[in-house]
């Protein structure tokens, strides 16, 4: 807060209180510095998509998670905290995904396996040939 009563558009004090926002579960609040952040840094801080995508995540706006996440991978290919939330957004969604599918393959003789679920959520565990 020090850093950002002398200077209110300083983009890491701004991405660094979202990130501490986050902490404290005020993602509201987050996201206003984060938004700010992003802003400041004509969309190029990895960091700043990231930490929103989690603010998005908990407050269960999924679309727009997906879309900061991803673009903070875009920004850092080797993003690897980036990579993590990632990974734990389709782990938590991906029993739901495969649920989906099975329910919308009864009655119509489609069989999908686990495979073909974690192609969908971009695990790739396995060849496609595991689909049945």
């Amino acid at each position: 807060n020090k850093c950002l009563s002398i200077d209110n558009k300083h983009q890491i004090g701004l991405n660094n209180r979202g990130s501490v926002y986050n902490d404290l579960k005020k993602y509201q609040l987050a996201i206003i510095d984060l938004d700010k952040a992003i802003k400041l840094s004509k969309s190029k801080n990895a960091n700043a998509f990231r930490h929103r995508a989690y603010s998005y995540y908990m407050m269960g706006q999924y679309n727009d998670a997906i879309h900061d996440i991803n673009e903070a991978i875009n920004l850092n290919k080797d993003y690897d905290d980036a990579k993590k939330l990632k990974q734990t957004m389709w782990n938590d969604h991906k029993q739901c995904i495969q649920s989906g599918i099975d329910v919308y393959c009864q009655g119509k003789n489609l069989l999908f396996s686990e495979g073909l679920v974690n192609i969908i959520t971009g695990y790739i565990v396995g060849d496609v040939d595991d689909c049945r």
